[in-house]
């Protein structure tokens, strides 16, 4: 089974045996570089991006920690612990206290081995809270490496995301699949191994060559092979200098936080995504068919909760940080509506955010724009009317 296709054949495997199957095994072990590089390329892509994410992450947690007074770590331990001593030796955060050993504590006037231990303890405790708290938020600063290093591993990824993303699952499975035959089917490749073989060899060889065929057909018929070929040649993408992936970013930051979601868990809010709506609200949205025909990218769990919810209330008001795509939302709702036989839709924006919606409209769907702005304003009302 690959995906949701059986792969059988109904030719006679009787006769693959000798020139026929080392034929065969030939195009299989072809079909299986290119699966097996496929697949590792991207498991690569993907631990780049989260290591890249975890050392950011642990930086900006570290970070949060050196602005956390040590005095909070009464809190953790019910006020059991003393903390004046180590405050007035100079340990003024969590962090502070994270970075020394537990003999630098004990060098401390009055600081034993069992308070330098439940100090370090309750320490970590708090560094465990926030690190399972954290929520990322990159700030557009290009002279941060892990910030650089992130963005760049997840540009490096687009490639991957975007052509991968729709064959992970049947690509890992043929490459599983053919690690597991290609031995068995090699026994074929040779009419003097077969005729000495045990029946149970020959068999296995048999249902192996079959696999092989089977395999061979259905990807000649669903265009597979050709598929991975062109992710292939995806993935032998260029790179490009920090500042122009810091200039992507500051462009396209929605889209960099939806790929980065993908391979790692933002831990994102259910129920702040949802807008801590009434239940009968959220039950509506979700019921909300959303037509992607017409649109161009893929949306995140609380964007297509954000433009299914413009649909449902019709007069609404998206509110989200800056980046996390409201524009992309919108163009969502508007792509529903002319799917369904909708014509004309009037963005009413800023003159200096004007180009903005006009790519995003036309890189993110299939509708025209029409820019009602400046000295061509009047003629293209006119073609917008006419549209």
């Amino acid at each position: 089974m690959i995906g949701n296709v059986l792969v059988e054949t109904n030719r006679p495997t009787d006769r693959l045996v000798g020139a026929p199957a080392r034929r065969l095994v030939m195009q299989a072990q072809d079909f299986y570089r290119l699966a097996s590089s496929i697949h590792e390329a991207d498991d690569l892509l993907q631990r780049n991006v989260k290591t890249s994410y975890s050392k950011l992450r642990q930086e900006m947690v570290r970070r949060e920690l050196a602005h956390v007074p040590v005095g909070r770590l009464r809190d953790i331990t019910g006020g059991r612990l003393r903390l004046g001593l180590l405050e007035n030796a100079g340990f003024g955060t969590v962090a502070d206290v994270l970075d020394a050993s537990p003999s630098r504590l004990q060098a401390i006037q009055g600081v034993g081995a069992s308070t330098a231990t439940q100090v370090i303890a309750a320490a970590r405790q708090a560094a465990t809270a926030a690190k399972d708290g954290f929520r990322l938020r990159i700030d557009l600063d290009p002279r941060n490496p892990r910030s650089t290093a992130l963005l760049d591993a997840v540009r490096q990824y687009e490639p991957a995301g975007a052509v991968i993303s729709p064959l992970r699952d049947d690509v890992a499975k043929v490459a599983d699949g053919l690690s597991r035959s290609l031995p068995l089917a090699g026994r074929g490749a040779s009419r003097l191994r077969m005729l000495f073989s045990g029946s149970k060899k020959k068999k296995a060889a048999r249902e192996a060559l079959a696999y092989l065929q089977g395999l061979a057909e259905w990807s000649e018929a669903t265009g597979f092979q050709g598929r991975l070929v062109a992710a292939d040649s995806a993935l032998a993408h260029s790179q490009a200098a920090a500042t122009d992936v810091w200039k992507d970013f500051e462009r396209r930051s929605a889209d960099y936080y939806s790929l980065l979601g993908e391979v790692v868990n933002l831990k994102l809010d259910v129920h702040a995504a949802e807008g801590f709506l009434p239940g009968d609200i959220v039950k509506a949205v979700h019921e909300q068919e959303l037509d992607d025909s017409l649109r161009r990218v893929s949306l995140r769990g609380y964007q297509s909760f954000g433009a299914r919810f413009a649909l449902v209330q019709r007069r609404v008001i998206l509110g989200d940080e800056m980046g996390l795509g409201k524009t992309i939302e919108a163009i969502a709702a508007i792509a529903h509506l002319k799917a369904l036989g909708q014509t004309h839709f009037l963005v009413v924006c800023p003159a200096s955010v004007l180009v903005n919606w006009t790519r995003e409209v036309v890189a993110r769907s299939r509708l025209r724009a029409y820019r009602l702005h400046g000295t061509e304003r009047t003629t293209n009302l006119k073609a917008w009317l006419k549209y």
